[in-house]
C-alpha cells in the first residue's frame, strides 16, 4: 500500500499539471527513499538532515544497476551513480518536504541545509547535420508509413520539441507556418515555427494520410498504421533507430538547440525549447566546439565597426 504522504504529494503534482512521466519518476524516487528509511527504522516525519546525508552516502556507495530501471542498464557497463543523478533525486526530496511543510504535516524541512553535489561539466551528446541528413534520406515518402516517419524526424530536428510533445500534436494545432504545442512539459503552451521544407513534407504526409483508411477518425497528426491511434513513445524511438539513429530521440532536440545557439541568443533558444530557465539551455553551449565559439566572437566582435 502506498504511503499516504507520497500519495498525497503525487496527487498534488498531478493537479499542478505535471506529466505522467514526471509523476511516475517522482514516485520511483520517493519509494526508493522510503525503502532506505524502512531499513533505518525511520519514518518520513522523523527524517533529519543527518538522515538525508546518510542517504546520499549510501547512493554514492551503491551501483547503478541496483537503483535504476533494469531495462535502462541491461547490456551496458554500470558505474557508480553520477552526482547529477543524486542531485535530481535530492530535488524531488526537496519538493516533497516543502509540500509536507505547506500541508502542516511537519514544521521544518530536513532539506533546508542540504547542499547539492558538485557536478562535473559534460558534453551533451547530439546528432550532427550528416547524421540527420542520413536519417531523413532513409525514408523515401513512397508510402504512408515512410512519409509519416520522415515527418517525425523533420519535426523533431527542426523544432526541438520533445517526444511527448510530438505525439500530442493534433491536426487543429497546425496553424499555417507554426504549431501550437499544447501538451508541453509543465503544462505550458508554446508555439514553434515550421520551416518551408517541413511544411512541404507535412502536406505530402497529409495527402497519404487522407488515403489511409485508419486515419479518418483520429484528431492526432501522427498516427499508427494499423490502429489509427496516436503514436506511442517506443514507436518514435523505433523510427529513429530504423533510420540509423543510435543515441535516442532526445538527441534530435539537442541537435536543434546546438544549431540554433550558433545563430540565436540564449534567451530566444530557451523559449523555443520550452525551458523554464536559461540555465537549462546553457548546458548545450558546452557542446559547441572552440572553433565555433572563436568564429562567433570574430564575426560579432564589438570593435569591428569602430574603425
Amino acid at each position: 500500500m502506498e504511503n499516504m504522504y507520497i500519495k498525497t504529494y503525487l496527487l498534488e503534482m498531478q493537479i499542478r499539471s505535471q506529466s505522467p512521466v514526471t509523476v511516475n519518476c517522482k514516485r520511483y524516487i520517493l519509494k526508493y527513499f522510503e525503502r532506505f528509511l524502512n531499513a533505518q527504522g525511520v519514518s518520513f516525519e522523523d527524517v533529519t538532515t543527518l538522515t538525508i546525508k546518510e542517504w546520499i552516502a549510501s547512493q554514492q556507495a551503491e551501483n547503478n544497476a541496483e537503483l535504476n530501471n533494469e531495462s535502462e542498464t541491461r547490456g551496458r557497463k554500470t558505474d557508480k551513480i553520477k552526482s547529477s543523478t543524486i542531485n535530481a533525486r535530492l530535488k524531488v526530496l526537496k519538493s516533497f518536504y516543502e509540500f509536507l511543510v505547506e500541508e502542516g504535516e511537519i514544521k521544518k524541512s530536513p532539506m533546508e541545509k542540504i547542499k547539492f553535489l558538485k557536478q562535473d561539466k559534460h558534453f551533451v551528446q547530439a546528432y550532427n547535420q550528416i547524421d540527420v541528413k542520413s536519417m531523413l534520406n532513409h525514408y523515401n515518402n513512397k508510402t504512408f508509413l515512410s512519409s509519416r516517419n520522415k515527418l517525425c524526424i523533420m519535426l523533431l530536428a527542426s523544432t526541438g520539441i520533445r517526444n511527448g510533445e510530438l505525439r500530442g500534436i493534433k491536426l487543429d494545432d497546425i496553424k499555417g507556418d507554426c504549431i501550437i504545442i499544447r501538451k508541453a512539459k509543465g503544462g505550458k503552451e508554446r508555439v514553434v515555427g515550421i520551416p518551408p521544407i517541413v511544411q512541404k513534407q507535412l502536406l505530402t504526409y497529409l495527402r497519404k494520410r487522407t488515403q489511409h483508411s485508419k486515419s479518418n477518425n483520429s484528431d492526432y497528426l501522427l498516427i499508427s498504421q494499423h490502429t489509427g491511434v496516436s503514436l506511442c513513445s517506443r514507436t518514435v524511438l523505433r523510427i529513429i533507430n530504423d533510420a540509423g539513429g543510435d543515441v535516442g530521440v532526445h538527441s534530435l532536440r539537442r541537435f536543434f538547440a546546438i544549431q540554433q545557439l550558433e545563430h540565436n541568443d540564449l534567451y530566444s533558444v530557451s523559449r523555443m525549447m520550452g525551458h523554464e530557465s536559461i540555465k537549462t539551455t546553457a548546458i548545450y553551449l558546452q557542446s559547441m566546439g572552440d572553433d565555433k565559439i572563436i568564429k562567433r566572437s570574430l564575426e560579432h566582435n564589438p570593435i569591428n565597426d569602430l574603425l
